[in-house]
């Protein structure tokens, strides 16, 4: 029997939201961060939309954290304020760009994020450009093994060297808890990260503070963290926290602990377009690697344990209501599913929701979210375009 082909008004492939599931998470979030004592300042990155933004500072949300300048702009264009940008940036366009930003009116910047000297004195330049400072933090490598510095007396000293910089103002430092520094991912794992983080954020705050550095925030943050922000009542040095993905979820931080499968609201909606008559049984949909991120994994596998592959090919999103569809292959515009019961199979036209393997990237490369509830199209969560980080 022909199923009835759910929101018929959007052309596929389209990226939904649930918004019941949407905004149950910005709740619980909201709640979390309640319960730790510290304020949530909703990181737009994974999204970048403001009306996502706005839903979230409506929730208890304090401003917005930004992964680049172009987004901070654009925040600040929807009138949103304490704009945080995550990330150091550096160069001659950047700087414009952080001009352009700060020679606003009416702007609310947070702060901008350092870890070297050469950043900060850039940033300098452009603050007194503008005749105001600009607030920065001190990124401190708290075991993700990207940037910042080491915490302790390597931070004393990177923080020695900025207060002495003009055009700017030392206001805090910022962490974040990385699954690189996992011994094992298992919920005890990310407790262990999680307290080890809050505790060298918190003593590196008091040694900064008792060498004379005034700094006001100490700043942590990560999805996988979320559940774990009610001992933040034990680090009372600990001002705020910042959380992106929790608002989506995806495979990977069903995997890390951070939401259940059910509670998973971004979804790929994709149409089957074709049913060749091949062995395996297989059907093929409209959305491939330029919709998909081409990042294998599978919530209940690892690479090598059994399972993990089905006729040798790895998971590439799991798909809704439906665990004996197999998404094994990813070209440039299409996908190919495999059927794993013979029995089963899928109509032509049927359309399918995915769960992807990593939904910042999915969002990242899509103009267009659409917000739905009970099977109907509610409203555009993002229209814009921000450019590639």
């Amino acid at each position: 029997m022909k199923q009835s082909v759910p929101y018929p008004e959007l052309d596929t492939p389209a990226v939904i939201v649930d918004m019941d599931k949407l905004e149950a998470n910005i709740e619980d979030a909201q709640c979390l961060a309640d319960s730790g004592d510290v304020k949530i300042r909703p990181v737009s990155k994974c999204h970048e939309s403001a009306e996502i933004t706005k839903m979230q500072i409506k929730a208890g949300g304090i401003g917005v954290a930004v992964g680049k300048l172009k987004e901070a702009l654009h925040m600040a264009d929807e009138g949103i304020g304490g704009i945080l940008i995550l990330h150091p940036f550096y160069g001659p366009h950047k700087m414009e760009q952080l001009k352009e930003l700060v020679s606003r009116p009416n702007i609310e910047l947070h702060a901008c994020t350092v870890d070297m000297v050469e950043q900060a004195e850039a940033i300098s330049e452009v603050g007194q450009a503008v005749g105001k400072k600009i607030p920065v933090l001190l990124k401190i490598e708290t075991g993700i093994k990207r940037f910042g510095v080491l915490p302790g007396e390597p931070a004393l000293q990177r923080a020695k060297e900025l207060v002495k910089i003009p055009g700017i103002e030392l206001v805090g430092i910022l962490g974040h808890e990385s699954s690189s520094g996992l011994s094992e991912n298992t919920k005890g794992g990310w407790d262990k990260v999680c307290h080890e983080v809050a505790a060298v954020m918190a003593a590196t705050a008091r040694l900064l503070r008792n060498n004379g550095i005034p700094i006001e925030h100490v700043e942590i943050g990560s999805t996988p963290a979320l559940r774990n922000v009610p001992m933040l009542r034990g680090y009372p040095e600990i001002t705020e926290i910042h959380m992106a993905s929790y608002i989506f979820g995806d495979i990977g931080y069903v995997t890390q602990f951070a939401l259940p499968m059910e509670r998973v609201s971004l979804f790929v909606l994709t149409t089957v377009v074709s049913l060749p008559d091949t062995v395996p049984a297989r059907a093929v949909i409209d959305a491939g690697s330029k919709t998909i991120p081409l990042v294998p994994m599978h919530p209940q596998y690892k690479p090598g344990e059994p399972g993990y592959l089905f006729d040798g090919k790895p998971c590439f999103g799991q798909i809704v209501g439906r665990p004996d569809l197999w998404l094994g292959r990813l070209t440039i515009v299409n996908g190919v599913v495999f059927f794993t019961d013979p029995d089963k199979k899928v109509e032509l036209g049927e359309r399918l929701e995915i769960i992807t393997t990593h939904h910042a990237i999915l969002t990242g490369v899509h103009r267009r979210i659409y917000g739905v509830r009970k099977g109907k199209v509610e409203k555009m969560l993002k229209d814009v375009d921000t450019g590639s980080y």
